[in-house]
């Protein structure tokens, strides 16, 4: 009797788990984004920032943190493929989101963090107008990944995952001056533009001839001018005192011979 009672315990037991997880199955294909147990996701875009002005092209970045029911499928073949999107100036979010295809998971290893994982993506945007646009991230799962960008997409979100930025594009503020290339010369080319400086040839310079001094010939007399020079009076003073020396002494030889 208690065997019977064991095996019909064990048998209603296999049955409820089965049914159970052919409910949770269907739960999940009907919710293919986390729905229970009050998933806590939080999304930030952090380029472009809100109210800035840029040019083409546009970078788009976000960061995002969610708890343990979050993920990014690795695997694109499957239905509900759950990712991050984006969809500008109030496209509408179910049909025409486009996928961060490159959304990296990292695990949060801080002790008692409501966060389990963050996530970060980015892409670019190159089609833009000038003028004042509306971006829009968020979290989400599509029913087939080759759906994206077609009439037969469908995005299942939550509204409370995502993030806005209101941004503008102005391509006349960021315009580069064209640089024009320097064009490669030539040596002849360079020879022609700089050509080198010959040396100016100048004549030998003949020296200059040194003029000859005008000699006076020895015993030539200078002309008289009119005036006896202080030289030759001394001369002729000297030589009439000689004179006069001499006659006294030949007079005084006389006188001695004659006593």
């Amino acid at each position: 009797m208690i065997k019977k009672s064991f095996v019909a315990i064990i048998t209603i037991s296999l049955f409820v788990v089965l049914i159970s997880s052919a409910m949770q199955v269907e739960v999940a294909d009907a919710n293919p984004i986390p729905w229970c147990f009050n998933p806590q996701m939080t999304v930030t875009i952090q380029s472009p920032e809100n109210g800035t002005t840029n040019s083409l092209s546009v970078q788009v970045s976000f960061t995002s943190q969610g708890d343990q029911q979050f993920s990014v499928s690795d695997d694109l073949t499957k239905e509900w493929v759950r990712s991050f999107f984006y969809v500008l100036d109030g496209q509408d979010m179910r049909t025409m989101g486009a996928r961060f295809a490159d959304t990296k998971t990292t695990t949060v290893s801080e002790q008692g963090s409501k966060f389990r994982y963050i996530f970060t993506g980015q892409a670019y945007l190159t089609d833009l107008t000038d003028g004042s646009h509306t971006l829009t991230v968020y979290y989400g799962a599509v029913n087939k990944i080759s759906y994206v960008g077609t009439s037969q997409e469908s995005i299942w979100y939550n509204s409370a995952w995502q993030a806005n930025s209101n941004f503008y594009v102005d391509n006349k503020l960021f315009t580069s001056p064209t640089n024009t290339p320097t064009p490669i010369l030539s040596p002849a080319d360079i020879q022609t533009q700089n050509p080198t400086p010959k040396p100016s040839i100048n004549p030998i310079d003949k020296p200059t001839p040194t003029p000859i001094p005008t000699l006076t010939p020895i015993g030539k007399v200078e002309k008289d001018t009119g005036t006896v020079p202080a030289s030759e009076i001394a001369i002729a003073v000297i030589a009439f005192l000689g004179i006069c020396l001499a006659v006294a002494i030949v007079s005084q030889r006389k006188n001695v011979l004659k006593r």
